[in-house]
């Protein structure tokens, strides 16, 4: 069951984490975009899928890709949780298993694993696929795909590839 995130500034307001992920394919736009703005705007972020244990650091907050098309004079947003090992753990357990600010507080269940990383810092276009990192070594973290418009998203982690369907 979901538990409400604690009453941190970094948690509310603008920094309010989106719970879920989305695929509005045609948003209402007010007024008129112009027909030749054409193309996808990529953001990443922290945005923990679970409400933290213990004290939440931002840095190490899951990440989160976002993306913002236009063409054709419409717009669409679709977002993922890049998919790591620690992304795949908590899922599977329902709630945060790694604490964001001490590792001394992880889930025993998790101690000594490496989670993986937080691939929330950086958005960066590569041999076609759009490489989610943050500020660790980066040949480790995970990738997301963007596919073409209408295709499934693939999220991957250690090359370990998870479909959405």
């Amino acid at each position: 069951m979901a538990q409400p995130y604690s009453p941190s500034p970094l948690l509310a307001g603008a920094f309010e984490p989106i719970r879920f992920e989305c695929d509005y394919a045609d948003l209402i736009v007010e007024g008129k975009l112009p027909e030749a703005l054409n193309g996808t705007l990529y953001r990443i972020g922290p945005n923990p899928q679970f409400a933290p244990r213990g004290i939440y650091n931002p840095l190490q907050g899951e990440g989160m890709i976002h993306a913002f098309r236009l063409g054709a004079g419409s717009a669409g947003y679709p977002n993922r949780w890049v998919r790591t090992r620690r992304w795949a753990l908590e899922r599977e357990a329902g709630r945060a298993r790694f604490s964001t600010s001490d590792p001394r507080d992880h889930d025993p269940a998790v101690a000594g694993i490496d989670d993986g990383g937080a691939a929330n810092t950086h958005a960066v276009p590569f041999a076609g696929r759009l490489l989610a990192l943050d500020d660790r070594p980066a040949m480790r973290r995970g990738y997301f795909r963007a596919p073409a418009r209408g295709s499934p998203w693939r999220i991957s982690a250690n090359r370990r590839t998870l479909d959405r369907p």
